[in-house]
Formats: C-alpha cells, structure tokens, sequence
C-alpha cells in the first residue's frame, strides 16, 4: 500500500510542479508584452505632441491619439488620414507611404510593434516630406522630486511569485489530504 501512495504522491507533486513552472512562464511572458512607450509625433510644420500609451502597435497607438485613420480591410489598416490631411487614390492618385527609420515599412501600421528607438513617418505619395514623425522611447514614471511616494513596481515577477506561492500551497493541501484519505 505504502509503494502506491508514494507513486501516487510522486505523480500529484511533479503535476504540481509542472503547473507552477508553467504559471512562472505565462506570469514572466505576460508582463514583458505590457510595455509603455512615450511617443513623440512630430507634424510638417514642427508642432509636437507628447504622450504615453500601452498599445503594442504604431496604428493602435496613433488611431487612439487622433493622429491616423482610415478604413480596415481584409489586409489591415489602409490610413487615409494623417494629422488631419487625406490621401485619397480614387480621387487624385495619392496614398500614404509608411516607414521605420528612414526605410518603407515591410508592414502595415497595425502589424508593426512599436520598438523603443525606432522612428515612424507617413510621407503622402505626391510629396517629398513626412507629413508626421513619429518616435518611440521607453517610458520610465518619474515621481517629482519632492515626493515620499515610492513608485509602483513592475507586477510581472511579483505576480508570477505569487502564482507560484498559491499553486504550491495547494499542491501541498492536495497532497495532505490525498495522505489522510488513503489512509
């Protein structure tokens, strides 16, 4: 009787340990993704705006901003504004030319993640300017110097410990009472 309890005991903790690794894992690659960024956006005419967001691409950041829109298709967001001004194909031929650091974007705005460093500009097809240019930093809260407050810590490890802490206690609580009732 001992041999199988202890096999069945074996079996019970290496599924909760598996579980547990499995929770750090999602808990770590799940914080990593929620990264903020503080865009600048550059118009034509040198006006600048500043703000911050979570959005994980350019398009979601821009279109929450007002800075781009259009109309999506089966291929993605086909930007027809940009700071206000339109590109219109069907009426004049014109479209807006999407670009990372200088080179034509391989995707659409809203398949392209924003990067910290990277720049983005929308340069209307008949003109030889970027009607907007867009760069991304990694965004750091600073508090204000004379504060006592702490700032907030990144929850992504502190979740996932956790996680790990609660699974590991119920896995024991399993155990405990899998012993008492096989007895």
């Amino acid at each position: 009787m001992k041999t199988v309890n202890s096999k069945k005991n074996a079996k019970l903790s290496f599924v909760t340990a598996l579980t547990a690794a499995l929770a750090l894992s999602f808990a770590v690659n799940a914080g990593a993704a929620n990264e903020t960024f503080e865009i600048t956006a550059v118009t034509h005419d040198g006006a600048q705006t500043t703000f911050v967001t979570t959005a994980e691409t350019v398009g979601a950041a821009l279109a929450a901003e007002g800075l781009i829109s259009g109309e999506v298709s089966d291929y993605g967001l086909y930007v027809r504004f940009v700071n206000g001004r339109e590109a219109d194909y069907a009426a004049d031929e014109s479209y807006w030319t999407f670009g990372i650091n200088g080179e034509y974007a391989e995707t659409g705005v809203d398949a392209t993640n924003l990067a910290a460093g990277d720049t983005y500009t929308f340069v209307r097809s008949d003109e030889d300017f970027p009607e907007l240019s867009v760069t991304a930093a990694a965004y750091e809260a600073v508090l204000p110097a004379n504060t006592d407050e702490k700032p907030a810590a990144d929850t992504g490890i502190a979740d996932a410990s956790a996680t790990i802490a609660l699974l590991f206690i119920a896995g024991t609580a399993l155990v405990f009472v899998k012993r008492k009732t096989s007895k």
